[in-house]
């Protein structure tokens, strides 16, 4: 890299939320001791309660921000609560600490400890009162008109290994608040049966939805099926800068390890893409998995560093070479969820 390169900026977690601009709008803030997700290790942090500060939907949410130091000027992540949420005072490490379940997909849960029995307390409780306060707050008028009207297609497969075909474009909004990608998503959830009965899936759907901006132009969605509509893949692209706030936070909403999360942060730093996408898949057999994609063309090395360590990256590593393969098209990974079983 020449000294008049810039050095690609890296795709933060909760990029733009600082402790100072956070502070004003905290309903409590303290420290404890965290345990990590991928590697179970703890780590004191700073946190922050705030009201739906990051949320661009009608629920009610609360955000548990937790920083490095009192003065971060960027978060290392985020716990959303919701009505479904629970916060249990239990010792911890021998320690007095508490229990966040978030009520998410996979019951995520954080096992935090204090310094002392009285933060303990005074963190737990402030918690649940933010939580018993989010089981009555009304939500936002579904009637007020908060975005503009999109025009977007849903494209469909017609089976494995047939190539996609368009279905019926989908006018732009016919409803108030709504806009043309909500109505296309929702109108192709309601034509495939199983996703009615199975509600462990419509709410990972419904996490995953709300992830895509309303009113943004630039976005594309599409949904791939089998031929007996047992087996889904829903996919969205879109600019960098219009997607990966929200990416990151459906991550973090779904119980993502921390770990994967970091890894998308470091390949997004080192490839810096324009475009970049999510895509979660289920079946009939109850199965769901998501994940990201950068559709770039990078260096083979760069793609590969994706990969995790092991015997099946050095065997791809010197498969690339053999082949003479130094250029890849597309970088993605899997986010550690439950992937759907094949039929």
């Amino acid at each position: 890299m020449s000294k008049n390169q810039k050095k690609p900026n890296k795709l933060k977690k909760n990029n733009g939320f600082s402790v100072d601009s956070l502070k004003p709008k905290s309903e409590f803030d303290g420290w404890a001791t965290k345990q990590g997700g991928s590697h179970k290790s703890w780590k004191k942090r700073y946190f922050i309660l705030v009201s739906g500060a990051n949320q661009g939907n009608n629920k009610a949410t609360a955000e548990l921000y937790y920083f490095t130091s009192a003065t971060a000027k960027s978060a290392q992540g985020v716990i959303t609560l919701n009505e479904r949420s629970t916060v249990k005072e239990q010792q911890v490490e021998k320690k007095p600490g508490l229990l966040i379940d978030t009520g998410s997909i996979g019951s995520r849960q954080f096992y935090l400890f204090c310094a002392s029995l009285g933060e303990a307390e005074k963190m737990a409780k402030s918690l649940q009162s933010k939580i018993q306060s989010l089981k009555t707050k009304p939500s936002t008028n579904a009637g007020e008109n908060t975005s503009k009207p999109v025009q977007n297609a849903i494209t469909a497969s017609g089976g494995a290994g047939t190539s996609a075909a368009p279905a019926n474009q989908v006018q732009p909004n016919t409803a108030k608040g709504q806009d043309g990608i909500k109505l296309a998503l929702e109108s192709a959830k309601n034509a495939i049966q199983f996703m009615a009965t199975e509600e462990r899936i419509l709410e990972f759907w419904q996490i995953w939805t709300e992830s895509i901006p309303s009113g943004a132009k630039e976005i594309d969605v599409t949904i791939v099926i089998n031929s007996d509509m047992s087996q889904l893949s829903w996919r969205v692209f879109g600019p960098q800068n219009v997607l990966i706030q929200e990416m990151v936070d459906f991550f973090w909403n779904v119980g993502a390890p921390e770990g994967e999360i970091d890894r998308l942060n470091d390949i997004g730093g080192l490839i810096n893409p324009s475009t970049i996408g999510s895509w979660i898949d289920m079946s009939t057999k109850g199965g769901m998995d998501g994940g990201w994609v950068f559709p770039v063309n990078v260096s083979m090395a760069d793609a590969l560093k994706a990969c995790d360590e092991g015997e099946p990256l050095a065997k791809l590593d010197q498969w690339t070479k053999t082949h003479n393969a130094s250029s890849c098209i597309t970088v993605g990974r899997d986010m550690g969820a439950s992937p759907p079983p094949s039929n």
